[in-house]
């Protein structure tokens, strides 16, 4: 990563159990912890985001994250990577405190260039409210075009950051 200029990088929880224990969350919080040393030493963060098995659930994130202690290593939080039985925006505001940097994950725009499945205004000002002031990656997962999503994705935060300020 350093060789290349990157300032972070993701790593995933691991796990697709869906029998995952505590003995898992503190492994992961030991592996966390050697890659937040090594993140340390070379001045790359590291980011787990809310990606899958142990990383679905909020809580294990957040408790992984206030274990392992270290500004070298934070949350990357996605907006379209919870499962549906995970309230997404109780789950944001428990890791937008630890976020170091963002995805902005869209699918589909309706006639006013909303993502029906993504309420937009209100995670930028849980966000907001937390602290991050830092960049918003944008993904975009729908059909067609997928620059043309990326533009709608853009204008889409552009227009209610704007609203922020």
């Amino acid at each position: 990563c350093r060789a290349l200029g990157c300032s972070a990088f993701r790593a995933n929880s691991g796990g697709w159990d869906d029998h995952l224990t505590e003995s898992h969350v503190e492994q992961c919080v030991k592996s966390f912890r050697k890659l937040a040393e090594w993140a340390e030493e070379t001045r790359v963060k590291v980011m787990m985001e809310n990606h899958w098995g142990l990383s679905a659930n909020p809580e294990w994130m957040v408790y992984v994250i206030e274990q392992v202690n270290s500004e070298w290593f934070g949350a990357l939080p996605d907006f379209g990577n919870f499962p549906p039985e995970v309230d997404k925006y109780k789950a944001f505001e428990m890791l937008a405190p630890h976020a170091t940097f963002v995805h902005a994950k869209y699918t589909a725009f309706n006639e006013q260039g909303e993502d029906p499945k993504v309420d937009t205004p209100r995670l930028l000002k849980i966000f907001r409210k937390a602290g991050y002031d830092g960049l918003y990656g944008i993904e975009y997962e729908g059909e067609g075009d997928d620059h043309e999503g990326v533009i709608k994705s853009k204008a889409l935060i552009e227009k209610h950051y704007a609203r922020l300020r």
